[in-house]
């Protein structure tokens, strides 16, 4: 499985939407630093409203995106790639076991996230 279907399992890192067959998360690309280009493990979970809807990054820029959602993506990219090595060294390939790993993962990131801003 590619980082990028990896992350497409994943929910979405802002509202925890669920993914599902029928209606994957988007993989939403960050350029990489300098390039202007991305890269398919600089990719991030975003339901479609928070992707390109009239909430989403793409319709509000990432500095007012992430101050409205205080999240920021370079955290969250990071986070999965370790998630992703992990779980493609234990030769995870099956989709419902890669969405249930990156379910617990980001759900935990949101958890302590949480906790910390209260």
């Amino acid at each position: 499985m590619r980082h990028i279907d990896f992350v497409r399992c994943c929910p979405c890192w802002v509202c925890g939407k669920v993914s599902s067959d029928r209606q994957p998360t988007h993989a939403d690309h960050r350029p990489t630093r300098g390039s202007g280009q991305s890269r398919d493990d600089h990719t991030w979970p975003l339901c479609a409203d928070h992707h390109i809807g009239p909430q989403g990054i793409h319709s509000l820029g990432e500095d007012t995106f992430q101050e409205r959602y205080g999240v920021g993506y370079v955290t969250a990219i990071y986070y999965l790639i370790s998630v992703y090595q992990v779980a493609w060294v234990s030769e995870v390939k099956d989709r419902d076991k890669a969405r249930e790993i990156g379910y617990r993962a980001v759900s935990l990131v949101r958890e302590s996230a949480w906790r910390e801003a209260a």
